[in-house]
């Protein structure tokens, strides 16, 4: 069975909530009523209901767990406008759907060009999720935090006050995490991409990278800035 891996929020508020009501047998209990069994994932959609977490664990749990993560549901639709934004770039550069991925001018085919609902690879809705998840660390790494609307204070920013003046950041951010992981993976530049043998043209900082070849992680953001607008979401400034 597999085991599934543990949110950064949920980790974070399993080591710093303030107190186990019953010691070391609350924190199994939280455990052991976790709905784990067959999620990829051990995040807030995991854990037990707010009463029971109440019985257990002292009230700072749940909001140490929003501080660390997006809920399940903005994940999952943040995955989706992710996936299906992507869709609609890479139709603009022509490709097509086809069942092997091709790109050599003129042929130009994905198999990953279909709606998110239809994709028929858990791992490949996964690796939109994965982008979702790592969007507080984009903003992290700029020096702004990513407010629910139940945890907003009277000062917090509206995502349109400050997107304009963050927005470059953000696209060299998502690039970045794009491009590291990419070189975990092995893969080197090319002025043609092939990702059969792990060669793609994009390997490059974005500072190297024209509007165009950057076009995919502006795609991303702006899906992103999209779906926490409508969920009312906000900014803090992170002090210095």
């Amino acid at each position: 069975q597999q085991v599934p891996s543990i949110s950064p929020g949920v980790l974070n508020a399993l080591l710093q909530t303030e107190k186990y009501l019953h010691g070391a047998r609350s924190l199994e209990s939280i455990i052991s009523l976790s709905r784990t069994g067959n999620n990829k994932q051990f995040d807030a959609s995991s854990l037990p209901s707010p009463e029971l977490l109440k019985i257990h664990a002292s009230e700072d749990f749940i909001s140490l767990v929003h501080e660390g993560e997006l809920e399940y549901p903005l994940i999952e639709n943040l995955a989706e406008v992710i996936h299906n934004d992507w869709k609609k770039e890479k139709e603009k550069e022509g490709y097509k759907y086809g069942d092997v991925r091709n790109d050599e001018p003129g042929i130009l085919a994905h198999p990953r060009l279909l709606e998110y609902h239809k994709l028929p690879k858990e791992e490949w809705k996964e690796d939109n999720r994965i982008t979702a998840r790592l969007t507080k660390a984009k903003f992290t790494s700029i020096g702004y935090q990513i407010i629910p609307p139940h945890l907003q204070k009277e000062n917090d920013l509206k995502i349109d006050e400050i997107i304009p003046d963050i927005k470059n950041a953000l696209i060299e951010s998502e690039h970045d995490i794009w491009l590291r992981s990419h070189l975990i993976d092995g893969f080197e530049y090319s002025e043609t991409t092939d990702e059969n043998v792990l060669l793609h043209k994009d390997m490059a900082l974005s500072s190297k990278l024209t509007a165009e070849e950057i076009r995919l992680d502006e795609a991303i953001i702006d899906a992103t800035i999209d779906v926490l607008r409508n969920h009312n979401y906000k900014l803090r400034k992170i002090p210095e």
